[in-house]
């Protein structure tokens, strides 16, 4: 009550009551609820759900996540109350890169990947590194949370329409545009795959101007129905200014939260100087969980 003033006291005396203390305004009712919402748990599970966010229930690997998760609470319990690294745990980062090796043919340090909570959170940061007073470009049609997360970030964007086989690149040319962000594997919402002519195209606008850089969104590249997926533009880049962003949203949950980005080396040095007081946003337990699943070849 003394913090509150109500009472003040007298050395070897006793406590005494303000009588100029101005009570606070006091709620009498005691049977107040918050209001039910209606949420996307409560909805009827009859309905059909069109969301492209979804997961097949019965494919998730439960029993195999259930597992490794029960291993890293008994093997790692020490690790899993130490901080985490600003870019992500090593032992998952390795892990990337080898499974970038083996499935895209690309040569990653580990130095390089940038581990956060989903390609949202990291395009974020993206627009932080590169700078939002450059101008940048979009697919038209593409992915609207795109445009939304560049123009939060205070970027200029210009949209840049498709065709059949991709971003059209005489607007390319004719835009402006610094950074522009493709989805080559997989074009979202049309669906095509960019075909090689269309991407050595890109590469030659990118390496024109040592300020241009590319951002690949590589998001489903290893959900396919026939054949082997077309090589990555990180992989064909010669001047080391695409950058690489996936997601294990599409292979495993979007609950997961977990995608990464493979910088440029330059990049990857600047982040580390620049950026590393961010704090990195996946938790260890995952992270540990998620590094033993693909070792494990699940």
């Amino acid at each position: 009550m003394t913090a509150e003033r109500y009472l003040y006291a007298k050395p070897r005396i006793g406590y005494f009551v303000d009588p100029n203390a101005s009570l606070l305004p006091h709620s009498c009712a005691t049977d107040w609820k918050p209001k039910k919402i209606i949420t996307s748990e409560s909805v009827d599970p009859d309905r059909i759900n069109f969301s492209t966010s979804g997961v097949d229930m019965e494919q998730f690997p439960f029993t195999a996540w259930a597992k490794l998760s029960r291993q890293i609470l008994t093997s790692e319990q020490e690790k899993l109350l130490r901080g985490v690294p600003s870019m992500g745990l090593d032992t998952l980062r390795q892990a990337i890169a080898e499974h970038l090796y083996a499935y895209r043919n690309m040569q990653v340090e580990l130095e390089q990947i940038l581990i956060g909570a989903g390609t949202e959170y990291l395009l974020g940061l993206l627009v932080q590194l590169l700078g939002s007073s450059r101008r940048y470009g979009i697919e038209d049609p593409g992915y609207h949370k795109v445009r939304q997360i560049l123009r939060a970030n205070s970027a200029s964007v210009i949209a840049i329409p498709m065709d059949e086989s991709g971003i059209r690149m005489n607007e390319l040319e004719c835009s402006g545009v610094q950074v522009v962000h493709v989805t080559p594997s997989h074009q979202f919402p049309m669906g095509q795959s960019m075909p090689l002519q269309r991407r050595r195209m890109l590469l030659t606008w990118l390496s024109a101007q040592p300020d241009r850089y590319l951002i690949e969104d590589d998001y489903d590249s290893e959900l396919r129905w026939t054949g082997k997926p077309l090589p990555a533009l990180y992989s064909l880049d010669k001047s080391k200014h695409v950058i690489y962003m996936s997601t294990f949203a599409r292979t495993l949950t979007p609950s997961l939260r977990i995608g990464y980005v493979v910088l440029p080396p330059k990049l990857a040095q600047r982040y580390q100087m620049e950026f590393s007081f961010y704090s990195c946003t996946v938790p260890s337990f995952e992270q540990y969980t998620l590094t033993r699943f693909l070792q494990e070849g699940y």
